[in-house]
């Protein structure tokens, strides 16, 4: 289970960043179409949003986490704000603070993948019945998402359910072959 746990984080933290900065680039592209209109507040906060990514793909974490605060008082639902301030809680240690933001991520957008499947991660050792709903709403929202199948598998199988676990583990390993190494091989046969 720890091996899992070490997977799901890696790959996490690697969507975290380009995930994020899709999104703002997106918005920022979005924003900018509305013609000669003056800054609001909204085009502020995603500046500041922005600003605040470039610092903690910089590793300049204090700052990042100055900048998200500030996005959160002109916008208090900006799920993204919320959402990379549980990545640098969760890694910082704080897995209590970093649930805490997820959920407020989640708040401000029921829909966001990042946020539901890293909540997803930490959930599962405590809550695994939490985390398998969390999973199945990333699964939802993403079919194709390897790594939810292949969380949500592992999880089934620890919780008893065999068959719908080897189910999700072949699914995996039948949108991403390279799991292949990470699934036993009678998963992978679907049976």
């Amino acid at each position: 289970m720890e091996d899992l746990t070490l997977l799901m984080k890696s790959r996490t933290r690697r969507r975290t960043i380009l995930g994020a900065t899709a999104v703002v680039a997106l918005s920022l592209a979005l924003s900018s179409c509305g013609g000669g209109s003056p800054p609001s507040s909204s085009s502020s906060a995603s500046s500041t949003l922005t600003n605040a990514i470039d610092q903690l793909n910089q590793g300049n974490d204090a700052v990042a986490v100055a900048d998200f605060l500030a996005v959160i008082k002109k916008e208090p639902s900006n799920h993204i704000a919320w959402y990379n301030l549980g990545v640098i809680a969760e890694k910082a240690g704080q897995d209590t603070q970093a649930v805490r933001d997820y959920v407020a991520s989640i708040a401000g957008d029921a829909t966001y993948v990042p946020a539901l499947y890293n909540l997803a991660i930490l959930e599962t050792p405590a809550h695994p019945t939490t985390a398998e709903t969390l999973y199945q709403r990333v699964i939802n929202a993403q079919p194709g998402d390897a790594a939810a199948h292949l969380n949500l598998g592992f999880l089934l199988e620890s919780l008893g359910e065999r068959m719908a676990g080897q189910e999700q583990l072949a699914r995996a390993v039948e949108l991403e072959p390279t799991l292949n190494t990470r699934v036993p091989s009678s998963a992978e046969s679907g049976g």
